[in-house]
């Protein structure tokens, strides 16, 4: 299972994040995630109303996330293939 969360934009105004932001949830929800392929996932987020989808990569065993992006394309995020940045 896997909980996942909703939360509020900064103000379009503001360039520097607050060191006290603190977003406000306002939604939640705990799901399965379904193990399926990459093509598997994106026929899912095409079929569903929503900007995400998360789910297990059967390749892998990682969870990983596919979404549409704002000009209309698929994005793919693979965390194990991912390099995190250092400092």
């Amino acid at each position: 299972d896997i909980a996942y969360a909703v939360m509020e934009p900064l103000a379009d105004d503001e360039e520097e994040i607050p060191e006290n932001f603190a977003p406000a949830i306002v939604a939640e929800s705990t799901v399965t995630l379904r193990t399926m392929s990459v093509a598997s996932a994106v026929i899912e987020l095409d079929t569903k109303d929503s900007p995400v989808f998360v789910f297990r990569n059967a390749g892998n065993d990682h969870v990983n996330i596919v979404y549409r992006r704002p000009d209309g394309n698929i994005g793919w995020i693979d965390p194990s293939t991912t390099k995190v940045a250092q400092g």
